[in-house]
């Protein structure tokens, strides 16, 4: 187990997209059947605040292993003490809070993005065509977060998994044996 250092953001967007919408309808009348396609240009905009967007400040850890980790549980936070590293390694941060934050800026531009293109109701599909998204940073604080990590070797190649020491959720990619896919998908199909 480590103990990992992350900065989490406080972050305010203002957000507006457009979007092509269609909707398809089908009539048929005996043997015949029409299709309409009907056309929209879909405009939204919204604010919304973002907090503790977590992003992990070690140069040693895969960003997107540590991105994949989340969420964390951040209600569980408790203030800095000693005694948790206990039996436990722990790492200072090796990335500066603005060297970090364009992670947590791109993550907090998709969130804004995804909540306003899930008001999109009552359409077959849609396709956003543009988005503009302004921001600012109000907090930035510093935590460590519990990961446990494995790495291995196997067949002098190196595995690595990682574990969220809070929630369990892995990531990483396990080797695999084609005999043993093989073997299951032929006595799967000879069963």
């Amino acid at each position: 187990g480590i103990y990992v250092p992350f900065w989490l953001y406080d972050i305010d967007t203002d957000a507006q997209i457009e979007a092509m919408a269609e909707k398809v309808k089908v009539r048929r009348s005996g043997n015949k059947e029409t299709t309409t396609r009907y056309k929209y240009r879909v405009e939204r905009a919204g604010k919304s605040s973002y907090g503790k967007i977590p992003r992990d400040a070690s140069k040693r850890m895969d960003n997107e292993k540590m991105d994949l980790l989340e969420p964390f549980q951040m209600n569980e936070a408790r203030p800095f003490s000693g005694a948790y590293l206990s039996g436990y390694s722990a790492e200072r941060y090796s990335e500066t809070k603005d060297e970090v934050y364009p992670r947590a800026w791109d993550a907090a531009r998709q969130y804004a993005i995804d909540e306003l293109r899930e008001t999109m109701l009552g359409y077959d599909s849609v396709s956003i065509t543009s988005s503009k998204v302004e921001e600012q940073c109000r907090k930035v604080e510093y935590a460590l977060y519990p990961v446990w990590q494995c790495e291995y070797k196997y067949r002098n190649k190196l595995y690595e998994f990682m574990m969220n020491g809070q929630t369990g959720k892995v990531v990483g990619k396990p080797p695999i044996s084609v005999a043993k896919v093989a073997f299951v998908a032929v006595t799967t199909f000879a069963a």
